[in-house]
């Protein structure tokens, strides 16, 4: 961006529009029905006048692409040079990446059903835009009435808007928290006006999260406490945490790197990140044509650090070749936790594995060794940026972050402007043989103090003011006015040729795109695995042991032995397990041990059931990240889905009974034997009676469907809602006061306690006490 000012045009119309008008120096803001276009913080405009300074030109294209539908277009000197929209950033692309998974745009359609008796299944065609590689994703699929599956894609994507053209389809979309817009035809491509999107068939092995469950469990704000050094370290963890594995070998490969990492020093490595900056954006402008010098010089001086951190990976792992027979699990430094769980359950079947036909791989012993040479050592080896290197060299003095006189027209340009700076000089000469007093040159023009300045003196000598100011006088004359019309002229030129060497190096850039965003990525991967590692470093967390269907049919027993019930269960190795779990968000959380499969939770308010239920839903979801868990230790069985109810967020049009029948529709039908469900306090918007009785429905057909499940619930002195169930757990109170500790047990209601401490009249409290 220039120094210049830009122009803002609204258009209030059929189709909503901001154009951005920019010229040489300032510009005036034209406004439509008095509209003003105000940010989260502040007015932008109203605050500058007319004028929209060029300092806040990237905010506010940000604030307005992610909160409005208006399309930005942006002119100079008549053209039209960009434009974008919510959907597709087109041009400014560059200036929407972050730190944050990408927001994409998406497409659905009802296609015809061949089972025309069938009116509680459809057939769903959903479709979504990725701006930052223009790709178009699309999936078909068989969906229940209120699209269950489609908003497991939708919030693990994290699609903000869709476009629709059939009725059908607008109240399940608006209570999933996207914008749904109505259109007659649902081609992206046509919407969007996409050039030559790349199209993939959309394909996921992930488990099955929602936006409610995201939003709930605060998951955004989990990845911060993992202190990541790069913004795309801390964008891919942002996005594996919307979509947990459910592969159990991928999940111990990544626990295997991530327990290297904590066992050996990397702080060379983490240091070395912060040296690598997000080239997302660069590639982006590079994509588009805008990049600049600054720019070139800056992808020179990332990509020649590459070999920096393949010489510390290398190095990294090189000290452990060929080692000693040794028992992974030592007491080692980080690995303290780990000596606490069964050698075997992470033991890997390394000679399965064919590295036959690289000797490097061979060389290592721990799984962790050759996991991190395949995923960061190898792809660093591939990646050649030399030639590119070599050419960038050849034209622009990276030191200085200017264009070489590699040609003709520039040696020209440069000669005739030492022969105008000579000439320029003899001028100066001149008038300080006349002048007689001190002056400062400036460029093509002189600048003296206020108090020398005489206008009689300047007009005799054919001296012409420019400004006359209390700072001081700048003049000049009419052979350096010449000089510097010519100086301008020749600097046009300049650029003109060095604009046609960045196109050039831009051409070698583009060839090299893919291997600048693969380096990327793999910077990303060894950030998200550093930040995954230093957490477990913290005693407080543990690796959890992860089993599946298979490792139940050998019947083995549990890692270790939970005391939580009086009864042990230890022939269910279906079970959840914890030792000291706590919620990772909560300052001094109380710790609690877990231990269910199928369990009734019972407690007064404010008594830390929703944490215990939220703690679950982080470590699995933690865990199956192959990442370590807010927990001592851990064990729990594979899970393919999370579908958690708790709480009660507002939507226009929708009652809180409502809603909370919308959530736990999509639950009973898409929850299995191989699902988690949590479930906080259901039927508190509508009758005790039918409160009661939904839930006793929904615990027997959770039961029936064999979910492991916690059901936390009020309604503790009702004998249906506990029949055939073991386990009962109940937040600890002593003498009225809450612990925020879990036991074994039916709580009692403290309703009338509560509201004595709170100092409701006497009277009150004796009625509410002899009304049953």
């Amino acid at each position: 961006m220039t120094q210049s000012e830009f122009n803002l045009n609204i258009q209030m119309g059929i189709e909503e529009s901001v154009t951005f008008n920019h010229r040489i120096q300032f510009h005036q803001k034209y406004e439509n029905k008095n509209l003003v276009y105000t940010t989260n913080d502040q007015n932008i405009i109203k605050s500058h006048g007319n004028l929209i300074p060029s300092a806040a030109f990237d905010s506010l294209v940000r604030d307005i692409l992610k909160n409005t539908n208006f399309i930005i277009e942006e002119y100079q000197q008549g053209q039209l040079i960009r434009i974008g929209t919510q959907g597709n950033y087109g041009g400014f692309a560059d200036l929407m990446i972050d730190e944050n998974p990408s927001i994409k745009f998406g497409a659905i359609s009802i296609l015809p059903s061949k089972d025309v008796t069938s009116t509680k299944n459809l057939n769903i065609l959903l479709t979504f835009y990725e701006n930052m590689t223009n790709t178009i994703k699309q999936v078909t699929f068989t969906d229940d009435d209120i699209l269950s599956h489609t908003f497991t894609i939708i919030s693990r994507e994290n699609i903000c808007e869709v476009i629709f053209k059939d009725n059908l389809l607008f109240r399940p979309l608006t209570t999933m928290g996207v914008k749904p817009i109505k259109v007659k035809n649902t081609d992206l491509m046509t919407y969007l006006s996409l050039k030559e999107p790349n199209i993939e068939k959309y394909q996921s092995n992930m488990m099955a999260l929602d936006n409610n469950l995201i939003l709930q469990c605060n998951l955004m704000e989990i990845v911060d406490i993992f202190k990541f050094k790069t913004i795309q370290g801390k964008r891919l963890f942002s996005t594996m945490i919307r979509g947990p594995l459910i592969d159990k070998e991928e999940i111990r490969r990544k626990q295997e790197v991530v327990r290297f990492l904590s066992e050996h020093d990397t702080d060379r490595i983490e240091n070395l990140l912060s040296f690598y900056p997000d080239l997302i954006k660069i590639a982006k402008r590079i994509e588009n044509g805008r990049i600049s010098l600054n720019d070139i010089v800056f992808v020179y001086q990332v990509l020649k650090r590459k070999d920096q951190m393949y010489s510390e990976l290398k190095h990294l792992v090189d000290v452990m070749k060929k080692p000693e027979k040794q028992n992974l699990f030592s007491e080692s430094a980080g690995s303290k936790k780990s000596s606490d769980l069964q050698d075997d359950e992470f033991s890997y079947e390394t000679n399965s594995l064919d590295f036959s036909n690289d000797k490097n791989v061979t060389e290592f012993e721990l799984p962790g060794q050759i996991f991190i040479y395949e995923e960061m050592i190898q792809p660093l080896e591939v990646l050649s940026f030399e030639s590119l290197i070599d050419k960038i060299e050849e034209f622009i003095d990276t030191e200085e972050s200017t264009i070489k006189s590699t040609t003709e027209a520039i040696q020209n340009i440069k000669i005739a402007k030492n022969e105008l700076l000579e000439q320029r000089d003899i001028e100066t000469r001149r008038i300080a043989q006349i002048f007689n007093k001190k002056f400062k040159i400036e460029n093509f023009t002189i600048k003296i103090s206020r108090n020398d300045y005489n206008q009689k003196f300047f007009k005799e000598n054919f001296f012409v003011e420019r400004s006359v100011l209390k700072a001081g006088v700048i003049f000049t004359t009419k052979i350096l006015n010449d000089l510097e019309i010519k100086d301008q002229e020749l600097k046009e030129i300049e650029l003109k040729e060095e604009r046609k060497i960045i196109n050039h190096l831009i051409e070698s850039l583009r060839e090299n795109l893919n291997g600048i965003l693969a380096f990327n990525m793999v910077i990303s991967i060894i950030d998200c695995y550093c930040g995954m590692a230093n957490r477990l470093i913290d005693p407080e967390w543990s690796l959890p042991i992860i089993k599946d269907r298979a490792d139940l049919l050998t019947n083995e027993p549990l890692s270790f032995e939970s005391k939580f019930f009086k009864e042990t269960f230890k022939t269910e190795s279906d079970r959840f397990i914890a030792k000291d779990a706590f919620h990772p968000l909560v300052r001094e959380c109380i710790k609690n041990d877990i231990d269910f499969s199928f369990s009734i939770l019972t407690g007064p308010n404010t008594a830390g059931k929703s944490t215990y239920l939220k703690t679950i839903a982080i470590i699995v979801i933690l865990g199956q990240m192959g990442c370590a868990v807010p927990a001592e230790k851990c064990e729990f069985i594979l899970r393919k889905g999370i579908y958690m109810r708790a709480g009660a967020h507002d939507l226009p049009g929708y009652s809180t009974f409502m809603l909370e029948m919308i959530d736990m529709a999509r639950i009973v039908k898409n929850s299995g034997s191989d699902s988690l469900v949590l479930i906080d306090e259901l039927g508190r918007g509508t009758s005790a009676i039918d409160g009661i009785s939904l839930c006793i429905a929904i615990k027997e057909h959770l039961q029936k469907m064999k979910c492991s499940t916690i059901f936390a619930t009020h309604f503790n002195d009702e004998p249906l809602f506990f029949e055939n169930v073991k386990e009962f757990i109940c937040a600890e109170t002593i003498d009225g006061m809450i612990t925020f500790k879990m036991k074994e047990g039916i709580a009692q209601s403290l309703g009338i306690e509560v509201a004595k401490k709170l100092g409701f009249p006497k009277e009150i409290i004796e009625f509410a006490e002899n009304y049953y």
